[in-house]
């Protein structure tokens, strides 16, 4: 099942990701502000039946070591299985305009519907002039329903609405109309 398929795709891709050629890919931490630093020697005991004066010290050096960094992406989590293309269903060609909005894909065309509801009377003025769309991809069990805003004349119009959804809470992706 999906672990096998999981285990697949690490035994044939890790080996690829980790060999000598692409280890120079990596980023230098030269330069980068130091966030902790263990640099002075630290008591470290042995094991309890070691007399106090029995001690062993421990040391580190962080210009030779590499330092690890917090994420601060966001991260978008697959679905179980990529949909091959064949399987995408459109509702149609949305309305005109250079640019949408897409706030979520939910499982339910309703739910799609009632979020782009929720969102509209909640950001007001930035989506005034943009209507709700939604879009059907998928087949079966495996359907998910994007919620959008279409009609959007330009980038910059589209990314004040995409502002003002966030700024409710909204999660929010710009994309090209190529209806």
């Amino acid at each position: 099942g999906r672990d096998a398929f999981m285990a697949s795709l690490l035994n044939r891709y890790v080996p690829k990701a980790t060999s000598a050629e692409s280890s120079r890919l990596m980023a230098s931490v030269g330069g980068a502000k130091q966030v902790a630093s263990a640099k002075d020697d630290v008591d470290v005991d042995v094991d309890a039946q070691t007399t106090a004066t029995t001690r062993k010290r421990a040391e580190f050096t962080p210009s030779s070591a590499p330092l690890a960094y917090a994420a601060t992406t966001n991260v978008t989590v697959p679905m179980d299985r990529p949909m091959a293309m064949d399987e995408i269903q459109n509702a149609g060609k949305p309305a005109t305009g250079g640019w949408q909005v897409q706030i979520a894909a939910t499982p339910t065309a309703q739910a799609a519907k009632d979020l782009l509801s929720e969102a509209q009377s909640k950001a007001g003025g930035a989506l005034a002039n943009a209507s709700p769309y939604t879009e059907a991809v998928g087949k079966g069990s495996n359907t998910v329903y994007r919620a959008r805003f279409v009609g959007f004349g330009s980038r910059d119009d589209a990314n004040s609405a995409c502002a003002a959804l966030k700024r409710k809470d909204f999660n929010c992706m710009l994309l090209p109309n190529k209806g």
